[in-house]
């Protein structure tokens, strides 16, 4: 699949709640961009070994897709900044996976604990998250409220 393969699937088709890509060079930030802007009842993305997607993607998913739950995007050159932006909009999220994104960091927790109050699952392996930004998440998030499982 290429990006004018998601831009020709997402355009015809109205409504994509799911999409999944695994492991293709060929999808870059254009495709997810589409995705994102013609797919406004978007509740899962997941999105791995796509090493090209970059926080224009992220801008454009925290702009458009309001009803996402789930994303996985591991493996992202992604900043604090525009995942801020995307939890911030994307209140409802209860899943993220954003595991071996170099640039996070405890940042982004904060985020999440002030934004995010039906995370229930977070994987922020090899990233530079401390121990400390675990702590502040659960302490502010409340062990009760964050019943799921953090990597």
């Amino acid at each position: 699949i290429t990006d004018q393969g998601i831009i020709s699937l997402v355009t015809a088709n109205v409504g994509i709640s799911e999409f999944c890509i695994w492991s293709v060079s060929a999808v870059t930030d254009t495709g997810i961009i589409a995705i994102a802007e013609h797919c406004p009842t978007l509740e899962i993305l997941s999105l791995f070994r796509l090493g090209t997607i970059t926080d224009a993607s992220i801008n454009a998913l925290a702009q458009c897709c309001f009803k996402l739950k789930v994303l996985h995007i591991p493996n992202c050159d992604l900043s604090d900044t525009a995942m801020t932006g995307l939890v911030r909009n994307c209140y409802k999220i209860t899943n993220l996976n954003v595991s071996s994104c170099p640039h996070l960091s405890d940042s982004l927790l904060i985020s999440i604990a002030t934004h995010c109050r039906y995370i229930t699952e977070l994987n922020v392996s090899e990233t530079r998250v401390t121990v400390e930004g675990l702590n502040y998440l659960m302490n502010l998030c409340g062990v009760c409220a964050f019943a799921g499982h953090i990597y």
